[in-house]
């Protein structure tokens, strides 16, 4: 975030979605090293999406900044107009509305930097922890809506063929899910590094009993990654399980009503919530000012937390 720069409060924002994006307007957002603002998408429907994002609410003029577009950013750009369905509410996107475009992380994106994330300081790649971004353009389409936070839930089928409901902070669900993938996609530590953002590398290197500092030697690439010896994955400990967020996520009010709590041998206290109970902590927690998301996806994929197991079979 560069001098001048504030964020106003959290937000839920419209914005108007036009999958394609003019050369000029995108050239000029990718060379924008100030304006990104991250996030939420809580919803996209007939070609609407509300995001929850802090807004700029103050911006340098151009006497007081000194920042030159960032070469590193270079690379490879394609104007190609493709869906975008594949965007649905929970995911994280970038939004710059001086140029009016939103960014989002897409395998197929146009966007695409020749530089690794690490090496592009204060670009929206960096943040996006991607070298490869979808770029559609925006318009914001109504009032913004101040929020207290986001909210996902979800009513997944367990292993045990009973649905349950899952409330939890979002972005605690999303980095359980991103953990989740890399123990059960990586083979090394190399794909290790190829997957995870920093936090999370510098996490499983410290439950792999790695001392993580400058100059300290790290697993080489292909190194294997055996997710069994990390503390507190096997135990199910880490990531959190979201039976344990919801201690942090709902007020002692609406657990009191809504859910009954039990003590585990491992992992402290859980929280379940009542049978058909749900849409009424949605209510609830909509009352108090928070945006509720359904996000199947990510509660779903958490169920597979212990699927790498299977690999060592």
């Amino acid at each position: 975030m560069g001098d001048g720069y504030t964020y106003g409060p959290l937000s839920a924002v419209p914005f108007k979605v036009d999958p394609s994006v003019h050369w000029i307007q995108a050239r000029k957002a990718w060379d924008d090293d100030t304006n990104w603002v991250e996030g939420t998408l809580a919803t996209f429907e007939d070609d609407t999406a509300v995001v929850a994002l802090r807004p700029l609410i103050a911006v340098p003029t151009a006497e007081d900044s000194d920042q030159t577009p960032s070469e590193l950013v270079r690379g490879i750009f394609n104007i190609e107009v493709l869906p975008i369905d594949d965007l649905g509410p929970g995911e994280t996107v970038w939004v710059n509305e001086r140029w009016g475009v939103l960014a989002f992380a897409d395998p197929d994106g146009n966007a695409i930097a020749i530089q690794q994330p690490t090496e592009m300081p204060e670009s929206v790649f960096t943040q996006a922890w991607t070298r490869r971004l979808r770029f559609v353009s925006i318009q914001r389409s109504g009032d913004a809506e101040q929020i207290r936070g986001v909210l996902a839930y979800a009513v997944p089928r367990g292993h045990d063929d009973v649905d349950r409901f899952q409330i939890a902070p979002l972005e605690d669900i999303r980095y359980t899910v991103d953990v989740i993938a890399i123990l059960n996609d990586c083979h090394t530590w190399g794909e290790v590094r190829g997957m995870a953002n920093f936090d999370i590398y510098a996490e499983l290197l410290s439950r792999a009993g790695v001392e993580v500092g400058i100059g300290l030697e790290v697993p080489a690439d292909d190194d294997v990654f055996d997710p069994g010896v990390l503390y507190g994955v096997t135990a199910g400990e880490y990531p959190e399980m979201p039976n344990s967020m919801h201690n942090r996520c709902l007020p002692a009010a609406v657990r009191d009503k809504f859910t009954v709590s039990y003590e585990t041998m491992l992992n402290g206290t859980f929280t379940e919530v009542l049978p058909d109970s749900g849409p009424a902590i949605v209510a609830e927690m909509e009352d108090r000012g928070w945006l509720c998301v359904k996000t199947p996806r990510l509660f779903t994929a958490e169920l597979d937390r212990f699927e790498w197991m299977g690999r060592n079979i």
